[in-house]
């Protein structure tokens, strides 16, 4: 005697354009994107964004530039007081002016001694 059977539904179903899997998030991935597609941008518009990346660019080096001379400034005036004898005055320069060079200026006036 065949035992009663019950209807199955299917995990997934051919829709004609996709599969429509019910009680199953969607998938992600590179061949169904999170979100659709936009337009690229004109060339114009792609030019302008890489203008406005090459200003913010030149902006950032020039601002290093500036940082790094004052740095290169106050390291020139610590050797001075370091070659004159006054390694605790360099000190005291360069960890109000730089502190980051500090273990520099030490061990040059480490070296002097």
């Amino acid at each position: 005697m065949a035992s009663p059977t019950a209807a199955q539904t299917p995990l997934c179903a051919w829709n004609g354009t996709s599969l429509s899997c019910p009680n199953q998030p969607v998938p992600q991935g590179p061949l169904t994107p999170a979100q659709p597609f936009k337009a690229l941008p004109t060339p114009q518009q792609r030019l302008a964004e890489l203008q406005a990346q090459a200003d913010f660019d030149r902006t950032l080096i020039a601002a290093r530039t500036a940082q790094d001379a004052k740095l290169l400034k106050v390291l020139e005036q610590a050797d001075g007081l370091i070659a004159a004898g006054s390694c605790p005055d360099a000190e005291t320069l360069v960890r109000e002016k730089a502190p980051t060079e500090i273990a520099t200026v030490t061990s040059r006036c480490a070296a002097r001694k």
